[in-house]
């Protein structure tokens, strides 16, 4: 094996087990998640997010069942399925931004993950992982994240909108 072989191999196999150790090591996990949910929060004027172990129980129970569907609960949730990484995952989520109208502020399906990762008056997070790999439709690893208190409030003229989703 060459040399250029050899360091792609070793790149190759870092970047592996990286990604496997942030969905496998509750650590590495939680630090994934928080590290890409503040980073969004920061670039959009809100402080950052601490970590909640009764939002994570929360967010298990719900995950461990493999169905892509929200729990319907009393705190805000994003969820996703899929991705690469944890931190792909919050990304998606992210750069919902990207179509989010500040002219028009308020609540849409296709930037409600976005709007309630930068909520400005959330103050904790909890997630959970699984690998549901196909089961219940649901491909790859599944990630939920429960947000408390819940964003995306809907009503008096979006002043909600206006005052927690900074542009």
């Amino acid at each position: 094996m060459t040399f250029a072989h050899l360091s792609v191999f070793l790149l190759v196999c870092a970047m592996t087990v990286r990604g496997d150790s942030s969905w496998t090591d509750d650590d590495a996990f939680q630090s994934a998640i928080l590290n890409t949910t503040n980073s969004y929060r920061s670039a959009h004027g809100a402080d950052a997010l601490t970590w909640d172990d009764t939002l994570a129980s929360y967010a298990l129970n719900h995950t461990q069942t493999c169905v892509f569907e929200h729990s319907d609960g009393s705190y805000g949730e994003n969820l996703a399925a899929g991705y690469d990484s944890p931190e792909a995952s919050v990304e998606a989520w992210g750069d919902e931004g990207d179509s989010y109208n500040c002219s028009d502020p308020g609540y849409s399906d296709d930037t409600g993950h976005f709007t309630q990762l930068v909520w400005k008056s959330t103050t904790t997070v909890g997630c959970a992982r699984v690998d549901c790999d196909g089961t219940n439709d649901t491909p790859g690893w599944y990630v939920t994240c429960e947000y408390n208190p819940a964003g995306n409030i809907v009503g008096d003229d979006n002043q909600y909108f206006i005052d927690n989703v900074q542009c």
